[in-house]
C-alpha cells in the first residue's frame, strides 16, 4: 500500500519548459515506485532537481519529507545548485526550503541518523567519522603490531571495506573460519580495527551505512521513527549502489512505497567498491507495481560519439537494451583513434591536437577532459602538457586539507569533540613538542591497548612527575576545559591552537606566514558552525575530488569522471593491460571484464562534440618496458564509427600528420601578445593568436576570428585589446 500524497496540481511553468514527454512523467510521478531506465546525457539529474521541486512547491510537502540520495558529494552539490537554478533560493539555512534539506550521500544521511540513535548500538554521540587517511593510518599500525607486511594494508583496507558493503560484520566473518593465508591474516586485522574503533568511539565511512541497517533491523520503533519522517525517497546512479545501501533504501522505503530511482546498468563502474548492478532487477522484486519510466533522448552526446559508445556496450550480456538517440546534427565528426609508437608518442599527440584545437579558437582549455584508467599514465602526459605550454591540473583531493598544519589542527577539534580518539591524540600529542619521546609514547600506546582503553585515558592514569607528564597533563584538561566551554568549530581551533603555543611554535617553523595562513583559512570555514557540522563535513566531503573552475584542461581518471561532461574528451590508454585492466578476467567470474567495457562506454559518453581515443604500441610500467596490444573493445568500432588517424614513421616512433607547425618565439616590447592569447577587434570581435612574425612597424600577427576567419593584420594599425 503506497502512501498517497495529498495537494493540488500546482507546478510551476518553468519547471517544464524544455522537458520531453518521457521527463515530464518522471518528474510529476507521485504515488508508488518507479525506475528511470537513462541513457547518457539524458537529463536524469535535472529531473531529479524538478521532481524534488514538484513535491516541495506544488505538493506542499515538507523538504525534510523528501529525501534524495546520492553516491558521492558532487552529485548531492550538482543536485543541489540546479534547484537553486530553478527556483531563485539558496542553501544557507535561511531560505524557504529550511535548514533540514535532505539531499546528500547515503553515508551524510546515515551519519545524521547516527548521530541521534547511536547510543542504541553502543556508541557516544559525539563519535568521530574516520576518513580514508585516518582509516590507512590504523591499519597500518596494527599490522605493525601483528608484524604483517604493512605493504598489504591498502589490499587489507579494500577488503574491510568490501566485507562491510556485503554486511559481513568482524564476527560473523571470524566465525565463517577455515581461513589460511590472507583471508587468516585479514580476520584478526579485522577484529581488531573494528575493535579499536569502537574503544576510540569511532566510525568509519563503511560503518555509516553498515551500524544504520543494523539500527533498523534490531530496532523497529527506530525503523517505523524514521519511515514516518520521510515520505518519498529518490535514488540517483542506483546502478552504483552496494548492499548495504540497498538494504537502507529498501528498509527505509518499504513501508511507503514511494521510492523514486534513476539508473543506467550501461554506467555501472564501481564493482571493485562492492556495488551490484543486480541491484536494479532486485528492485523491480522487492517492489510491487514499479513505473518503469525509459530516457532514451541524449542531450549530449552527438549521433557519432553515441553510436560508437552504443556499439562498444552493444557487446555486454544481460544489459537493458535503450534505444539512445540524438538530434545534435550541427557537429558530425566521428570518434579518432591514434596509436603511438610509445607513451611519450601517445601524449605529444594529446598536448599537440588540444593545443591546434585551441589555436583554432573552437574551444578554452577548460572544455578538455583527458582521462586515463591509472594514475601511472599520468606523468608522459604532464609532461608533453607542460612542453606545450598547456595549462592543467589534476583532479585532486581539496589541497587546504592536505596541508600538515591543517591536519593537526583537524585532529586538534577532534580530541576536543571525542577525547577517545586515539589516533588524533596521538597526532598532536607532541605538536609542539611537549617531550614524550617515542618510546613513552609507543609504551602508553601498548598499555592503552592491554587495558582496553583509549590513549587518553593510559595518559591520565599514568602518575609522574616528570616534566613532559606536566605538560601532557595540562594538554589534557585544556581539552576537556574546552570541550565544555565552545561549540563553535572555528572557536575551538583557535583556542587550542593558541592555548597549546602550536601558533607561536608554527611561526618558529618553515614558511610561517603561508601555514598561517591556512590555518586562518580553515578557522574561517569552520566558524559559526558546530563541532559535529564541521567534523562530519571535513570527513564526508573535504576527501572528495574538486572540480576548478579556471581555464585548465582536466585530467582525472574515468571514475572521477562519472557525472561530468566536456566539448572535447581523450580516453587514453586504450590497450590490453589497461583497459581492460590485467586483472580484470579473475574478478567475480570474468565479470571484471564487462565491468571495463562499461568503464570505457563511461568515458566515451563524456564527450559532447568531439572523443579522441589513443593508446601506445610500447608502455613502461616501471621499470620495465613492454610490448602492448590494442584493447580488446576496440575490436567493436568499425570504420564507419571510428576514424583510425594515420601517423608517419620518425626518429621517435610515430608523428602524427596533423600536428601543428611549431610557432617561433618572439622577443621584443614591441610584440605585446603570443600565441594562443585571445584578443578583440573592434569590427570582427574576439578572436585568437595564431602567428606572429616580424618586428617593429613591419609586425604582423595571424588572428582567427570565427566569425570571418583567419586574418593577417599589421599590428601597427589593428589596434588590438587582450582580452
Amino acid at each position: 500500500m503506497h502512501k498517497k500524497v495529498e495537494g493540488t496540481y500546482g507546478l510551476k511553468q518553468k519547471m517544464l519548459e524544455g522537458h520531453n514527454k518521457k521527463q515530464i512523467e518522471a518528474l510529476t510521478h507521485l504515488n508508488g515506485p518507479a525506475m528511470i531506465l537513462s541513457g547518457p546525457g539524458s537529463g536524469k539529474t535535472e529531473v531529479v532537481a524538478c521532481r524534488y521541486l514538484y513535491l516541495v512547491r506544488s505538493k506542499k510537502m515538507r523538504p525534510e519529507e523528501v529525501l534524495v540520495l546520492t553516491l558521492g558529494p558532487r552529485a548531492a552539490f550538482e543536485i543541489k545548485n540546479r534547484i537553486c537554478a530553478l527556483s531563485g533560493s539558496d542553501y544557507s539555512g535561511d531560505n524557504d526550503f529550511g535548514s533540514s534539506v535532505n539531499i546528500d550521500t547515503f553515508q551524510t544521511i546515515c551519519c545524521r541518523i547516527l548521530r541521534e540513535e547511536a547510543q542504541k548500538l553502543g556508541f557516544g554521540r559525539n563519535f568521530i567519522v574516520y576518513g580514508e587517511e585516518d582509516r590507512f593510518g590504523l591499519i597500518r599500525s596494527i599490522l605493525k603490531e601483528f608484524k604483517i607486511h604493512e605493504a598489504l594494508f591498502r589490499g587489507i583496507a579494500s577488503r574491510i571495506s568490501n566485507l562491510k558493503a556485503e554486511m559481513i560484520g568482524h564476527e560473523e566473518f571470524l566465525g565463517k573460519g577455515g581461513g589460511f593465508g590472507f583471508e587468516e591474516k585479514l580476520a584478526k586485522v579485522y577484529m581488531r580495527y573494528q575493535t579499536e574503533l569502537r574503544k576510540n568511539n569511532c566510525l568509519d565511512h563503511d560503518d555509516l551505512v553498515m551500524y544504520t541497517v543494523n539500527l533498523f533491523q534490531e530496532h523497529k520503533s527506530i525503523l517505523s521513527k524514521w519511515q514516518n519522517r520521510v515520505s518519498q525517497i529518490m535514488v540517483d546512479d542506483f546502478q552504483d549502489i552496494n548492499p548495504a545501501q540497498y538494504s537502507f533504501v529498501r528498509l527505509l522505503g518499504k513501508e511507503s512505497g514511494n521510492v523514486f530511482i534513476t539508473a543506467d546498468d550501461d554506467q555501472g563502474i564501481f564493482g571493485f567498491k562492492g556495488s551490484k548492478v543486480e541491484h536494479i532487477s532486485r528492485f523491480k522484486e522487492d517492489f510491487n507495481n514499479i513505473s518503469v519510466i525509459h530516457f532514451e533522448q541524449s542531450y549530449r552526446c552527438t549521433p557519432c560519439i553515441l553510436n560508437a559508445a552504443g556499439a562498444v556496450i552493444e557487446g555486454s550480456p544481460g544489459r537493458y537494451k535503450k534505444k539512445l538517440k540524438s538530434e545534435r546534427k550541427s557537429i558530425k565528426r566521428k570518434p579518432q583513434y591514434f596509436c603511438g609508437g610509445t607513451e611519450a608518442d601517445e601524449a605529444s599527440y594529446i598536448a599537440q591536437t588540444v593545443r591546434e584545437l585551441f589555436l583554432r579558437g573552437s574551444y578554452a582549455y577548460k572544455d578538455f577532459g583527458l582521462l586515463y584508467r591509472m594514475s601511472a599514465q599520468l606523468r608522459p602526459i604532464e609532461k608533453a602538457l607542460r612542453d606545450e605550454g598547456i595549462p592543467y591540473y589534476v583532479h585532486a583531493v581539496c589541497p587546504l586539507y592536505l596541508k600538515s598544519e591543517v591536519k593537526d589542527a583537524i585532529a586538534y577539534a577532534k580530541v576536543v569533540m571525542n577525547p577517545n580518539d586515539s589516533l588524533s591524540l596521538g597526532r598532536i600529542i607532541n605538536s609542539p613538542s611537549r617531550g614524550i619521546g617515542e618510546t613513552t609514547l609507543t609504551k602508553t600506546i601498548d598499555n592503552a591497548r592491554k587495558d582496553g582503553v583509549s590513549l587518553f585515558e593510559a595518559f591520565r592514569k599514568t602518575s609522574s612527575s616528570k616534566k613532559s607528564q606536566s605538560k601532557v597533563k595540562k594538554l589534557l584538561d585544556l581539552i576537556i576545559r574546552t570541550g565544555k566551554s565552545y561549540n563553535d568549530a572555528g572557536k575551538v581551533i583557535d583556542v587550542m591552537l593558541n592555548k597549546t603555543g602550536y601558533m607561536k611554535w608554527l611561526s618558529e617553523e618553515k614558511e610561517p606566514d603561508v601555514r598561517i595562513k591556512n590555518i586562518n583559512r580553515l578557522i574561517e570555514e569552520a566558524s559559526g558552525r558546530n563541532l559535529y557540522e564541521f567534523l562530519d563535513h571535513v570527513s564526508l566531503f573535504c576527501e572528495c575530488n574538486e572540480v576548478k573552475n579556471a581555464d585548465a584542461v582536466s585530467l582525472m581518471t574515468v571514475y572521477e569522471a562519472q557525472g561530468l561532461e566536456f566539448p572535447v574528451v581523450y580516453m587514453a590508454g586504450l590497450e590490453e593491460g589497461l583497459l581492460p585492466h590485467s586483472h580484470a578476467p579473475e574478478q567475480d567470474n570474468g565479470k571484471g571484464i564487462e565491468e571495463e567495457r562499461r568503464l570505457l562506454y563511461v568515458g566515451m559518453t563524456r564527450a559532447k562534440d568531439v572523443l579522441y581515443l589513443t593508446g601506445a604500441a610500447k608502455r613502461r610500467f616501471y621499470t620495465r618496458v613492454q610490448m602492448q596490444k590494442p584493447s580488446r573493445f576496440l575490436q567493436d568500432l568499425s570504420e564507419d564509427l571510428c576514424c583510425t588517424v594515420k601517423h608517419a614513421s620518425s626518429a621517435n616512433g610515430s608523428a602524427d600528420l596533423h600536428t601543428p607547425p611549431k610557432q617561433e618565439k618572439k622577443t621584443g616590447d614591441q610584440m605585446p601578445f603570443s600565441v594562443g592569447v585571445r584578443v578583440k577587434h573592434i569590427t570582427w570581435g574576439n578572436g585568437v593568436v595564431r602567428d606572429l612574425a616580424g618586428q617593429g612597424d613591419s609586425a604582423k600577427v595571424t588572428v582567427n576570428f570565427p566569425s570571418v576567419g583567419v586574418k593577417c593584420l599589421s599590428l601597427k594599425f589593428a589596434n588590438l585589446e587582450v582580452i
